[in-house]
């Protein structure tokens, strides 16, 4: 990572060095560490924070009836922000920070909900809406995601 840094700040013309550093000091060590873990654990936080939002948002176009296609592709957008934003925080995460399992379950109940409003949509858009029954094509989609 911090050779991409360097290389990245070369191309732009600048100069810099890869100096190595130790900590020497137990304690100091500890230290470091704890505000680096304290800092990803904000960041799971704050994404934890997002998927009410994101889930009411679904919740929402069900209970309007808008189960579309426009509909998911918004809530589509939405879910890869959080899983990119989730990417990156892990990226940085070198020390497994708390609120990290509680993040990526969250993003997974997003991406559960949203494959299941996706079904809703493809459903309701069908010739006869969602009052026919879902084709066995669906079944065997909706039976892999319930694995």
């Amino acid at each position: 990572m911090i050779g991409r840094l360097l290389e990245r700040v070369r191309r732009s013309g600048g100069e810099g060095q890869v100096l190595p550093i130790a900590v020497t000091d137990p304690v100091e060590e500890q230290a470091v560490i704890a505000r680096f873990c304290a800092e990803r654990s904000d960041e799971y936080g704050e994404i934890v924070s997002r998927v009410p939002g994101f889930l009411e948002e679904i919740a929402h176009e069900r209970r309007q009836g808008r189960a579309t296609y426009a509909e998911v592709a918004e809530s589509e957008a939405d879910l890869e922000r959080l899983q990119k934003w989730l990417t990156r925080v892990r990226a940085r995460d070198y020390f497994d920070a708390r609120g990290r399992r509680e993040a990526e379950e969250a993003v997974e109940r997003c991406a559960s909900e949203l494959a299941a409003f996706e079904l809703e949509a493809f459903a309701a858009e069908l010739p006869g809406g969602a009052g026919e029954s879902t084709p066995s094509r669906l079944r065997a989609v909706e039976g892999e995601l319930a694995r």
